[in-house]
């Protein structure tokens, strides 16, 4: 009997230590971990916590739930490489930059760089290859994991959950960025054939361009991107279904990656920051089914959410913020202080309702030299259009509460208001401190096609 009793002693003691390793761990830390969780090309309006009807993304909105929705988070470029790069150093873009290729100065200052001085285990995990290898490529020997590949979304999150269970007994920081709602739409039929009878989207049928277009000043504009179009279809609701349908499996992997963190006992000590580097034109403008050229708002305004329970409120903040306000957000909430120079402001304040807007005026910058850009209000963007356009005038303004659709261009009725935000535009322009790049010079001819048929390449 008194063996039995010895015997069931120190099992309870080996589970009691069991638990301890998994919760208690964790529990008594007192640095959280930092998690970001990026779909690329990702527009809220396609987003069930955003209001879409279509059920692309219960995970997601399960976090939502959880945490701070915001409204109108606007990105500070409408394509991949100079989003990340302002994101990830809180600096507004390079004006110069003027197609892909382009990696970051890896002396400049960026999270990364700060979370790894303050203790942090650094990772990322993506398959955005080859872009964000290029764009982030200086930073490989910062990240203690730089992982990017071409698998599917479900592979990077299986080896992001496995570092994590590597890694996990001191903080650290997680890039999960994921590829596979970006063009050209590669969903598998499962996540996305509900979407196809559904009639939630027009069919309308476009001409699918003659060439790959990229060099055309108008590349995806008026027909269908060859590279985009399947079978010969030119129903522009079919495209919208894939594109939906990645946004399924991009969710379903994102569930798995949050109840990984369930599972090991993180959830409660862990900041997630999930957000999309740039929305996508789906035909508005007739604009079809990429970014990169334009700024408007379907391609601008992102999804941003902040979850860390018990720490931060729900809630839904509808003023409008800039994503290189993440960067100072995440050094206020570790209470982490340097003389760095950041662009960005923390949105601490706003969320604490220690004041009513943070930023009254957001700045974006689309693709080419010399570069169209755009100031924007919660009621106004004026669009500059620094080169001339085949249909598309110098300068476009729009009233964002009237006409959210952006049809009616009021810049030669409303000139007052013009002149004013012109005047801020180019102060913005002359004065904001932006991020520096090199120009990656050993990109293979194929990673140069690669990009050319995302339209990073003119």
């Amino acid at each position: 009997m008194k063996t039995n009793k010895k015997y069931f002693i120190a099992v309870f003691i080996v589970v009691l230590l069991s638990v301890y390793a998994v919760f208690g761990f964790h529990a008594g830390r007192s640095k959280p971990n930092v998690i970001f969780i990026t779909l690329d090309a990702l527009r809220p309006d396609h987003l069930n916590c955003y209001g879409y009807k279509r059920n692309t993304s219960p995970n997601i909105g399960a976090l939502a739930e959880r945490g701070i929705l915001f409204k109108q988070a606007i990105s500070q470029a409408s394509w991949t490489c100079p989003s990340v790069s302002s994101i990830i150093s809180s600096l507004y873009p390079d004006h110069e930059i003027r197609e892909g290729g382009y990696s970051l100065n890896p002396k400049d200052d960026n999270l990364v760089r700060i979370l790894k001085s303050n203790g942090y285990a650094t990772a990322i995990f993506s398959n955005a290859k080859p872009v964000l290898d290029i764009t982030l490529g200086g930073l490989k020997d910062v990240f203690d994991v730089f992982s990017i590949s071409s698998l599917r979304a479900d592979a990077i999150v299986r080896s992001a959950n496995k570092w994590v269970a590597e890694n996990d007994r001191k903080p650290f920081f997680l890039w999960v960025y994921l590829y596979d709602t970006h063009l050209p739409y590669n969903a598998q039929p499962g996540y996305f054939t509900e979407f196809l009878s559904d009639n939630m989207h027009p069919h309308v049928n476009v001409s699918i361009t003659p060439d790959d277009g990229v060099k055309n000043e108008h590349f995806s504009f008026g027909s269908l991107p060859r590279h985009v179009a399947e079978n010969g279809i030119t129903d522009t609701s079919y495209y919208i279904a894939k594109y939906d349908g990645g946004i399924r499996f991009a969710d379903e992997q994102v569930g798995l990656l949050l109840k990984a963190l369930e599972d090991r006992g993180l959830k409660d000590n862990t900041l997630i920051i999930f957000f999309s580097d740039h929305g996508e034109s789906l035909t508005e403008h007739k604009f079809f089914f990429n970014h990169t050229h334009f700024l408007y708002e379907d391609l601008i305004r992102v999804p941003l959410i902040i979850v860390f329970p018990g720490k931060m409120p729900r809630m839904v903040i509808e003023k409008q913020v800039q994503l290189i306000n993440i960067v100072p957000t995440v050094r206020g909430i570790l209470k982490i202080k340097n003389n760095l120079h950041m662009e960005g402001k923390s949105l601490l304040p706003l969320i604490e309702e220690k004041m009513d807007q943070l930023d009254a005026y957001t700045f974006s910058e689309a693709a080419y030299r010399p570069s169209p850009m755009c100031i924007r209000t919660e009621d106004w963007k004026l669009i500059h259009n620094r080169r001339p356009r085949n249909k598309y005038p110098e300068l476009e303004l729009y009233n964002l509460k009237a006409d959210p659709q952006e049809l009616h261009n009021l810049a030669d009725t409303r000139l007052e208001i013009v002149a004013s935000l012109a005047k801020r535009l180019k102060e913005w322009q002359q004065t904001a401190k932006t991020c520096s790049f090199s120009l990656k010079q050993d990109i293979s001819q194929h990673e140069k096609e690669k990009l050319r048929s995302l339209g990073y390449f003119e």
